[in-house]
C-alpha cells in the first residue's frame, strides 16, 4: 500500500464522527432487539457491501453470539430488481421492495459513495412513509442522502476508494459491536 493512500484512509477514518457513529449503531441495535429487519442498499461498490453488510450482520453474528439481526440486502435479488427497472423504473428498485416488504419497525441503511443516487433517494422517501427509521452513510460531502436520512455519517473524501475503504470499517464496526455478547444457548 502505498504511504499516500494510507494517510489518506487513516485521516478520513480519523475525523468519523463518532457521536454520529453511535447514534447509527443504536439505531441498528434497535432493531436487533425489537428482531425488526435491517434493509440495506447501494449502486456500484456500495451494491457489494449491502451484500457484505448483511452476509455479516445476519450470518456474523449469528455465528459469533447466537443472536439474531435481520439485516437483508436489497440489492440482491436480480430478477426482482429487473422487473421493477423494467414495469417501473430504476429510481424506483428500492422503493419499490420496501413498499412491498417493510414495516415501521424496520430501518433502511443506505450506502452511497456521492449520497445523491435517485434511487438510493426514493427509497428514503419510501422508507418514512412508513414511519421507518433510516440511516445513510456517504462521501463527497454527504449528498442529498446526508440530509435526507434520520442519521447521517459523512466520510470527509471524496475520493471513492478511501470512502469505500471507510464505509467497510463503518459495517464492519458494527458487526463487532453487534456480536461482541454471546449468548449461551
Amino acid at each position: 500500500m502505498n504511504n499516500e493512500y494510507r494517510i489518506a484512509l487513516s485521516e478520513a477514518i480519523g475525523v468519523l464522527d463518532s457521536e454520529k457513529f453511535n447514534r447509527i449503531l443504536t439505531a441498528v441495535k434497535r432493531c436487533q432487539i425489537l428482531d425488526s429487519n435491517i434493509y440495506i442498499i447501494g449502486n456500484g461498490g456500495s451494491a457489494s457491501l449491502a451484500e457484505h453488510f448483511a452476509t455479516d450482520w445476519c450470518k456474523g453474528i449469528y455465528e459469533q453470539s447466537a443472536k439474531r439481526c435481520k439485516a437483508i440486502s436489497l440489492v440482491s435479488n436480480s430478477s426482482l430488481i429487473t422487473a421493477l427497472s423494467n414495469d417501473f423504473s430504476y429510481k424506483e428498485i428500492f422503493a419499490k421492495q420496501l413498499m412491498y416488504l417493510a414495516n415501521k419497525r424496520d430501518l433502511l441503511f443506505s450506502i452511497s459513495g456521492s449520497g445523491n443516487s435517485l434511487n438510493i433517494l426514493e427509497a428514503i422517501k419510501q422508507a418514512k412513509k412508513l414511519g421507518m427509521v433510516t440511516v445513510g452513510i456517504s462521501g463527497f460531502g454527504g449528498g442529498f442522502l446526508a440530509k435526507e436520512v434520520d442519521h447521517a455519517l459523512v466520510v470527509d473524501s471524496f475520493d471513492m476508494q478511501i470512502v469505500e475503504d471507510v464505509f467497510s470499517a463503518v459495517g464492519h464496526a458494527i458487526y463487532k459491536s453487534l456480536s461482541e455478547t454471546k449468548v449461551n444457548l
